[in-house]
């Protein structure tokens, strides 16, 4: 497995409304880039689908079958609605040139989540074909 520890670390801040931006990814490769970024965008809609705020097919940077896999799946949004959750950490690494993992830490009120997230390059781009948490 290739560390990329210089790339994953600029990308470990939390992004979006009420936070900073992360640190300049300069420094991190285009791959690792355009992977964290992919790997944000499905979190970010992953939290969404979650809380029943998104349908599974809304969720983008997803295989196909991940999609109808979360598409299969029944989310039990009663509590799960009231819970705001943020993305607090983003570590990617990427283990051949098509390859990767992704490990995303979520934090809210009373929630502490750990995704890991199975990056694979497609034609499109980076996309997530597997998620555990």
């Amino acid at each position: 497995m290739v560390l990329l520890s210089a790339a994953t670390a600029a990308l470990s801040a939390p992004a979006g409304p009420g936070h900073p931006a992360p640190p300049s990814t300069a420094a991190a490769p285009p791959d690792v880039r355009a992977a964290a970024a992919s790997a944000r965008a499905f979190a970010e809609d992953y939290l969404a689908w979650m809380t029943a705020h998104h349908r599974a097919g809304r969720v983008t940077a997803a295989t196909p079958a991940l999609r109808a896999r979360l598409t299969a799946e029944r989310v039990r949004p009663s509590r799960a609605r009231r819970r705001e959750r943020q993305i607090t950490e983003l570590r990617t690494d990427l283990t051949t040139p098509t390859t990767g993992t992704a490990v995303v830490k979520v934090t809210g009120r009373d929630v502490q989540l750990r995704l890991t997230l199975t990056l694979v390059r497609s034609a499109e781009g980076w996309v997530v074909s597997d998620v555990r948490s």
